[in-house]
């Protein structure tokens, strides 16, 4: 039986490896010697899993969940702070206008994924990876690839937020959503900078955007009910 192990940086990479050992950094899955042929397994719960896989994935998970709750952080203290600031509306001002003030916010907040979209093309028109068909992406592109799909889910929720924001409120209510824009736009920029630097570092950005959408739906609701 071919006892080797094969090791995969998570982006398309592998090497074989000695049973074991797993490389540092990156690694997030190995393959399990079974009699008959190896097969792949989570990391976490592959029987040959070894000390240093486990001690790199409690230090993955502390270093996500400290970025996570200071991605929180920033991100209530900037929208309490800008909210006192950034453009409103009169308190007496109708519907269509809040709505119409919402959509130009909503427009600005598109601005990430467009610079993650031409990113991603710019990319593609410079190397092999021209046909999309090829598989010859590198690291980079994979992780625009990945940054653009997280932030076109994330962008229709929070225009779906924004708009019941608007409607839900009065006028002079809408600073927070002018504030929820820019927050939003700065957040996803961490998301994309940190998933380049090391893809758990794009914990503050993600958690950021994602708990901004969960604040905006609950006053929605909140307001609408009230």
């Amino acid at each position: 039986m071919d006892a080797s192990l094969r090791w995969h940086d998570g982006l398309g990479a592998e090497a074989a490896i000695e049973p074991g050992l797993v490389p540092n950094g990156g690694a997030e899955r190995i393959a399990c010697p079974w009699p008959l042929a190896i097969r792949e397994c989570n990391i976490a719960a592959c029987a040959c899993n070894r000390g240093r896989g486990s001690k790199r994935m409690d230090r993955a998970q502390k270093l996500v969940a400290i970025g996570a709750g200071t991605g929180v952080a920033v991100m209530v203290g900037a929208l309490v702070g800008m909210s006192n600031i950034m453009p409103r509306l009169a308190f007496g001002a109708d519907a269509g206008e809040r709505l119409a003030f919402a959509v130009k916010w909503i427009a600005l907040a598109a601005a990430p994924l467009f610079m993650t979209l031409m990113a991603i093309g710019n990319a593609r028109f410079k190397s092999e990876a021209i046909d999309p068909t090829a598989h010859r992406e590198d690291r980079s592109m994979i992780i625009d690839g990945r940054v653009a799909e997280n932030t076109l889910q994330q962008f229709a929720l929070f225009s779906a937020a924004i708009l019941a924001v608007a409607a839900t409120s009065d006028g002079s209510q809408l600073s927070i959503v002018s504030s929820a824009a820019l927050v939003f736009v700065i957040a996803r920029l961490a998301f994309w900078i940190g998933y380049r630097i090391d893809p758990l570092y794009r914990a503050a950005g993600f958690s950021a955007t994602a708990y901004l959408n969960v604040i905006l739906f609950g006053i929605a609701i909140w307001r609408a009910w009230t």
